[in-house]
């Protein structure tokens, strides 16, 4: 009958239009998706250029850090082989002053046993000293008895 085609009628139409106000609905929300998708992204873009720049630093930093680890070891080499060779010279010196007090210790025992026989050989001067001292003493006295003695034999007479 014409009602019911009527009311099948309006009832798809009715149905359609909720299907289309939904439909409509939907792509609102896909257009507010996508704003909020495009403020995302322009959030996101301009993250990746920050990361960008501060992975740029951080290169750069690594870099420099890089450079100054290579100095920095060039600098201990160097310092090692001045070490090295310092310590060769230390030895050296060590070397020398060895023999050098070596060489004090011969001169110093040179001049002891110098010192000693001229001692000794001065001992023993002193020694005849004092004999020729005592004997010229015992020839005064003797001289001086003998003129006595002579003095009283020329007298007596």
């Amino acid at each position: 009958s014409f009602e019911d085609e009527v009311t099948d009628l309006t009832t798809k139409n009715f149905q359609l239009k909720h299907q289309l106000d939904n439909t409509y609905l939907k792509l609102c929300q896909k257009e507010l998706g996508l704003k909020n998708t495009n403020s995302q992204l322009d959030g996101n873009r301009k993250a990746c250029l920050l990361l960008e720049k501060l992975y740029g630093n951080e290169r750069s930093r690594n870099e420099s850090l890089k450079k100054y680890k290579q100095d920095t070891a060039a600098k201990i080499e160097c310092m090692q082989m001045e070490y090295t060779k310092m310590e060769a010279e230390n030895r050296s010196v060590k070397q020398r002053l060895h023999r050098t007090e070596e060489e004090l210790s011969k001169i110093q025992d040179g001049w002891c046993k110098f010192l000693w026989d001229n001692n000794d050989r001065l001992k023993k001067e002193r020694e005849s000293f004092d004999e020729l001292v005592n004997s010229e003493k015992q020839a005064s006295d003797l001289i001086v008895a003998l003129q006595r003695k002579a003095e009283e034999l020329s007298s007596s007479r």
